[in-house]
């Protein structure tokens, strides 16, 4: 394995490296094996000795910034300030040696040998420490001069204690005692200084490998552990500080009120509050005092100690280690440890302790199954008719759970028929003869195993650590545990276990576990075509393990260029592999065996031509003169954008196979990502809802300057929020519309949307809709008379889908008319009580007909004919008074009279323009519509009538302002969870909404809008709508059903990624499409924390834990469920009044209202 390239460290963990790096040189370079290291004591390292000065050391590390003397000035503060501890007799002499490395601008500070600070350009030594260390010049603010500030104590002539300023000698003395190396080691040349030291102080250090795999891991995980050691007894002390100054607080105030009030009688009790004020500082100072020294001395090690640490046979896989390398190849640098020191041979007996934290895991199947995770370790080492018979031994699982979760995880086991051999462990009654017991194993005509007593074995820690004296035979143990593996380590070293602690997962899931029973990868290196397609290229690796050293990243998804000798070349991407046996049996029995070569899949996605890369295939000269891995070079011209204001990007390039430096940037066009429609599908856990936010926060950047002084961009994005959990993504960026605030009158439904919800649409009657059809539209007219030439007329371009105003209380008097109405020569008629008019079931052709026939709308009217119409409305008008009637939809139906003149109003509050409606006073980019407080009946209808009206508008605007008119406002339409209300089924309630979302990825480019399609579920959404998608971000899908379905959609075969669409980790997606250069497998930039969309999941098992909880809100949930409602009899009462509400005689004089006139 090649030597770690720190180099790729991020900053703040390569300065933590360099820390700790430096720590261990310290300690290790030690000549008397007695002296203290502290680590994070007074300073970073603090060295201390009979026979020696006490020193202390601070180190930075700023690899990217050049030297300049502010830059290491606090730090000196901080050490000038311990010398004045020293003066005041709080505090030992000491030397203060600060350690630096800086890329550049180390000439700016003069030093001798001893790193002692020197005249420099006519600047003695006294005044660079004065005026460049110990003055702090802020750009606005005060001067301070720390070397004038009175910190010493002293005695005056009337022999009290007094506070005095530094003299020029004890500047001189700080000096003496100050070195300051700015031209320390860079972090590679450190590294291999602490190699070296640890292959020359450790005996049984062997080699320089074994100094990096083992020791140096092992030293970090000390290291580490001192600098976060605290002595227990602290915990009292650190309360009792905090008491104390609660004290001061108090005292404070109380000096202070006594002040203000300038009352001379109240001198004598200030003078007493002031003394207890001093006593009180000086008691947390001690006790203080106090804590420090019980931590320093918990964090204090000697030289002897610290190797006999190290120097065991438990080697220590470390979390900083990990951050160094990176998640995969520290994977593989673990596994290819264990491979080296051949602890995963399966000759051996093997156990895997998994800590506390992988519990929730184990029972609640995160990512992976225990089922799945077992049957992956048993794959790996004791499969049926693989593993031998007289040799193969099977693992052992050690599972830190309690004996609940424990039998819950057994019977998974025996569910999924898994042969085990937990002692009876889940019985209550382990027994560890049972336990220690070998498989019963039949075996093949080749020793193979052909079946098996038992594959695995399975315990908790607790009877693991019980009976670890007992259990016969173990070889190594592998422990994931991120605390307390101390005591376990100490009995396994006993038992001359072979112990290794995996401390660099970044959480608690089994999927941060199975790499080791992973096929170890197989590199690749030089090649030569097999074979040429227009949709695979075969090319065999004919030197694996020199490739190997060349291109240790290279996995399936990377990328490959094949050239020509014309320079033209193909990139492909790795779908598959398969090994090319070249040993023949002569060969075999001579032992004259020879590298397997390997035969590669690679699929093509696009040409480079002049230097350009484009998508689709074009034929290369065969054969190929050059076959490569893609490096950072190709890659970056890949996703090249010419058009800088068209660039869009999200993530990060996911595999990046050759270099070890900058991650590449995946850019798309952002102007084609958007127009042509794009999908986002994923399932829960993915990390699909931060990508959306992702996505649309990119969106709403400020761009210019302008934007970036305060001015809004011209982005107009309307989100469909299913569960409320995006706000929290853009705060005050966005506007949040709810059940409370949103503006959405019913009288805005077409007819289809208000046939979808007021009627029975599966079962209703013909007459139940003609009725209402007919109620509805008359309604309309009657409401939005016009006068032409000061008389009344009926506007006939109303019809029933006009967006007017009408009144749902009046179709519904209407309908219970028509319910009660009777046939008099084939007419339906009614009359009043009195029987001074007739109404006649007519289709009013002028506004005396209409004024008659609005009768229905208002009065309680009888039948008036020779029999009953028997319309059978009884049913139809009990449900549709319960829907009026309903406290659920007030934002619908109550409201309608309120703001039914203001349509502009209501368009813009969902476009972002500022309105005269409450909280809707500023332009914002997006407006996020949350459906969760809506009843699910209606959020169809809410969908589809939003996103109606803002088609709609765009539409008609295109028309306004004319072709030439470049002055575009894009709109863009985010369905969030859509299989919930735009779904594949023939429904008929979901019809309204299916043909708005369709229309819109059908002609919405046209005019400016788009649609965004999100879904953990795409199987169940129209493929009508799908086929519109020009792009694609999938992320983690885990269903067969939606992952086949997305394949045929996908626009390109990019087969050799989406055959692992299961396999992507959390923020992983595959970007494809017009707006991007080439498929790619991308890492999505991570959100802020502040940024990130709400999360809904419920920490169930901590929550369980917690004692129980009485619900003083248990009366409100249960009077939220009966809508306020306790009985039918309050619910007819209401009824009843909103029937004399209607009752009540209502002007219909169109000048009462302004109206809307469809032209």
């Amino acid at each position: 394995m090649k030597n770690l390239n720190k180099r790729s460290a991020e900053a703040t963990i390569a300065g933590y490296l360099y820390q700790f790096d430096k720590s261990i040189i310290e300690i290790l370079k030690r000549e008397n094996d007695g002296h203290n290291v502290t680590i994070e004591g007074i300073e970073d390292i603090d060295i201390e000795g009979e026979e020696i000065n006490s020193t202390s050391i601070q180190v930075k590390y700023y690899e990217g910034s050049e030297y300049n003397h502010s830059i290491i000035a606090e730090a000196i503060r901080y050490l000038f300030y311990n010398y004045i501890d020293y003066l005041n007799g709080k505090s030992e002499r000491r030397y203060y040696y600060l350690y630096g490395y800086y890329s550049s601008g180390k000439e700016k500070l003069k030093v001798d040998d001893n790193f002692i600070i020197q005249d420099n350009e006519g600047k003695k030594a006294i005044d660079i420490l004065k005026n460049n260390f110990l003055t702090y010049s802020p750009k606005n603010g005060v001067v301070e001069n720390y070397y004038l500030y009175k910190l010493v104590d002293y005695m005056n002539e009337d022999g009290k204690i007094e506070k005095r300023a530094v003299l020029e000698e004890e500047l001189n003395d700080f000096i003496s005692l100050l070195r300051i190396n700015i031209n320390a080691k860079s972090l590679d040349e450190q590294y291999e200084e602490l190699l070296s030291l640890i292959e020359d102080k450790i005996d049984n250090c062997k080699s320089r490998d074994e100094a990096e795999k083992y020791y140096y891991n092992n030293a970090l995980k000390v290291v580490f552990k001192l600098a976060q050691e605290k002595d227990k007894t602290t915990v009292s002390k650190v309360q009792k500080i905090k008491e104390l100054n609660d004290n001061k607080k108090s005292i404070i105030a109380k000096i202070k009120r006594r002040k203000e009030k300038s009352d001379e009688s109240l001198l004598e009790e200030i003078s007493g509050f002031e003394k207890k004020l001093n006593n009180l500082i000086n008691q947390i100072c001690d006790i203080q005092k106090e804590i420090n020294d019980l931590n320093i001395k918990k964090r204090t090690i000697t030289k002897k100690e610290f190797i006999k640490k190290i120097d065991q046979k438990t080697v220590l896989f470390n979390k900083w280690y990990a951050a160094n390398l990176g998640k995969r190849k520290y994977n593989e640098y673990v596994k290819d440890v264990l491979y080296r020191k051949k602890s995963l041979n399966n000759t051996k007996y093997k156990y895997l302790i998994l800590g506390k934290e992988f519990e929730n895991s184990l029972i609640n199947d995160e990512n992976i199954s225990i089922d799945e995770f077992v049957n992956l370790i048993i794959e790996d080492s004791y499969k049926i008719d693989t593993a031998f018979a007289n040799k193969d031994k099977p693992w052992s699982i050690v599972l830190d759970v309690d004996a609940k979760n424990f039998k819950k995880i057994i019977e998974r086991l025996n569910k999924k028929e898994i042969k085990f051999n937990s002692g009876r462990e889940e019985w209550s009654s382990f027994s560890i003869n049972n336990f220690n017991e070998k498989p019963i194993v039949n075996a093949n005509e080749n020793e193979t195993i052909s079946n098996a007593s038992y594959q695995i074995r399975i315990i908790t820690l607790s009877t693991f650590e019980k009976y670890l004296s007992q259990i016969k035979e173990i070889d190594v143990a592998i422990i994931l545990m991120k605390n307390d593996y101390d005591k376990y380590i100490e009995k396994l070293n006993d038992k001359g276990v072979q112990s290794y602690v995996v401390d660099g997962f970044d959480g608690s899931t089994l999927n941060e576990v199975e790499f080791l029973f992973e096929k170890r990868n197989v590199y690749k290196d030089y090649f030569r075509i097999l074979s040429v397609t227009p949709t695979m290229i075969q090319i065999e690796v004919i030197k694996p393990q020199k490739f190997k050293n060349l291109n240790e990243n290279f996995t399936l998804g990377s990328y490959i260029k094949i050239t020509d000798e014309n320079n033209n070349a193909i990139i492909g991407i790795l779908k598959s592999y398969k090994i090319k046996e070249t040993n023949n049996k002569d060969d075999i029995n001579i032992k004259r065996i020879k590298e397997p070569s390997f035969i590669l899949d690679v699929q093509p996605v696009g040409h480079m031509t002049n230097g350009e890369f484009k998508k689709g295939n074009k034929s290369i000269t065969i054969p190929p003169s050059q076959v490569e891995v893609a490096n950072e070079e190709l890659l970056k011209r890949i996703f090249y954008l010419e058009k800088a204001d068209s660039e869009f990007s999200i993530g990060d390039l996911a595999q990046n196979p050759t270099i070890e430096g900058e991650d590449i940037n995946v850019i798309m066009d952002g102007n084609k990502f958007f127009n042509k429609h794009l999908a986002v599908v994923g399932s829960t856990g993915s990390g699909k809802s931060c990508t959306v936010a992702k996505i649309l926060q990119e969106g709403i950047k400020p761009y210019s300057d302008e934007q970036k002084g305060g001015i809004l961009n011209n982005s107009h994005i309307v989100l469909f929020d299913l569960h409320g959990e995006y706000q929290n993504a853009f705060k005050d960026e966005c506007r949040h519309l709810e059940v409370g605030t949103i503006k959405l009158p019913y009288w805005l439904m077409n007819s289809e949307e208000l046939e979808d919800y007021f009627l029975d649409v599966e079962g209703s009657d013909h007459n139940q809709r003609n009725i209402f059809k007919k109620a509805v539209t008359l309604n309309k007219k009657w409401h939005n008379v016009i006068e032409i030439n000061g008389n009344k007329k009926i506007n006939n371009n109303i019809t029933y889908d006009s967006s007017v105003y009408f009144n749902i209380k009046e179709v519904l008097k209407c309908i219970e008319n028509y319910n009660i109405a009777k046939i008099d020569n084939g007419i339906y008629k009614w009359e009043d009580k009195e029987k001074t008019y007739t109404v006649e079931d007519i289709m009013p052709e002028n506004i005396e007909q209409l004024e008659i026939y609005s009768k229905l709308f208002t009065e309680n009217l009888f039948g008036k004919g020779s029999r009953a119409a028997g319309l059978g409305f009884t049913n139809f008008i009990s449900r549709l008074e319960n829907k009026i009637c309903d406290d659920r939809l007030n934002f619908l139906l109550k409201r309608g009279k309120e703001y039914r003149v203001h349509l502009s109003e209501i368009i813009k509050q969902f476009i972002g323009y500022e309105t005269d409606l409450d909280g809707q006073e500023e332009k914002k980019n997006i407006t996020i519509i949350d459906l969760s407080g809506m009843p699910f009946e209606v959020i169809n209808i809410v969908v589809a009538l939003v996103s109606r009206l803002i088609f709609k508008f765009a539409f008609e605007r295109k028309k306004v302002i004319g072709a030439d008119d470049i002055t575009e406002v894009p709109f863009l339409l985010v369905y969030e969870e859509a299989h919930n209300y735009i779904p594949k089924s023939q429904e008929v309630k979901y019809k309204a909404v299916r043909k708005v979302v369709e229309r819109i990825a059908k002609e919405g480019r046209k005019y400016g809008v788009s649609a965004m399609i999100v879904s953990q579920r795409p199987s169940e959404i129209s493929e009508t709508i799908f086929s519109q998608c020009n792009s694609f971000v999938v992320m983690r899908l885990t269903n067969p059903v939606d992952q086949s379905y997305i394949k045929k959609l996908l626009p390109e075969d990019v087969s050799s990624i989406t055959d692992n669409l299961a396999g992507f980790d959390k923020r992983e997606a595959l970007v494809l499409g017009d707006a991007v250069k080439i498929p790619a497998l991308i890492k999505v930039h991570e959100l802020p924390k502040d940024s990130l969309p709400k999360s809904n999941d419920i920490n169930f098992i901590q929550e369980w834990r917690n004692d129980w909880y009485d619900m003083d809100e248990f009366d409100k949930v249960i009077s939220q469920m009966m809508r306020v409602v306790e009985n039918e009899n309050e619910l007819e009462k209401k009824r009843e009044a909103a029937v004399d509400l209607e009752n009540k005689p209502i002007e219909t004089n169109s000048n009462n209202f302004e109206v809307e006139q469809k032209s």
